[in-house]
């Protein structure tokens, strides 16, 4: 695979439509996931402020690099429950640095623009075991639905990490890891590709996109 993830990722939707295209380009049929090894609350926020640093450090621990959450906050520059954010466009440099032989990019939502395009980066990230991470507004909010654990209408935005999919010939299916400090969102969960997808691209405001 010769072309950039982020070249890759802004002609899928090209690729989907247009004819046949390698496995990592378009979604196939199958089913997988990848386990999180924080399941057991290491990976959980330590701060309201901090789903960003959790996933970061879900994803760098799945890859064997157990860094702390207050080593990744402070890489980013966000402090405790002080209204800070991770800014998307950080956080594959911070992967990249722990990190080698797989480089991270940041694809703008705007290029995620349907619902097989999210199946098939979730596909992408799980198959190749590195997982991603998206940032998404889980709440009901104009176009979107929210995520199913999330009560009510709000414009907000949160990290979590993709780490499934099960795609058919008649649905798509994302897995997703929620680093929440709240039990109720906390763990592990699945929405329809099209639900997922709406979280995503219709947040338009604050860090946009997915990191994988």
């Amino acid at each position: 695979m010769s072309l950039p993830k982020l070249l890759r990722a802004a002609c899928l939707v090209v690729a989907v439509l247009a004819g046949p295209v390698g496995s990592a380009y378009a979604w196939t049929v199958g089913y997988k996931t990848v386990p999180i090894p924080c399941t057991t609350g290491c990976g959980q926020q330590d701060y309201n402020n901090w789903c960003g640093v959790a996933s970061t450090h879900a994803v760098l621990h799945k890859l064997g690099k157990n860094i702390s959450q207050s080593t990744l906050a402070s890489k980013y520059g966000v402090g405790k429950a002080d209204g800070s954010a991770v800014a998307i466009e950080r956080i594959p440099r911070v992967l990249d640095d722990y990190i080698s032989g797989f480089t991270y990019v940041r694809v703008p939502r705007v290029d995620v623009n349907s619902a097989s395009l999210m199946a098939s980066i979730a596909q992408y990230c799980t198959d190749k075991g590195h997982l991603g991470i998206p940032c998404v507004n889980p709440y009901e909010w104009g176009q979107s639905p929210g995520l199913p654990t999330y009560v009510g209408q709000k414009q907000g935005g949160h990290y979590v990490v993709l780490r499934g999919y099960n795609n058919t010939s008649l649905s798509q299916t994302v897995y997703y890891w929620d680093p929440h400090y709240d039990h109720t969102h906390y763990g592990y969960h699945s929405a329809s590709a099209s639900t997922f997808w709406k979280c995503l691209y219709y947040k338009t405001w604050g860090s946009q996109g997915v990191v994988y």
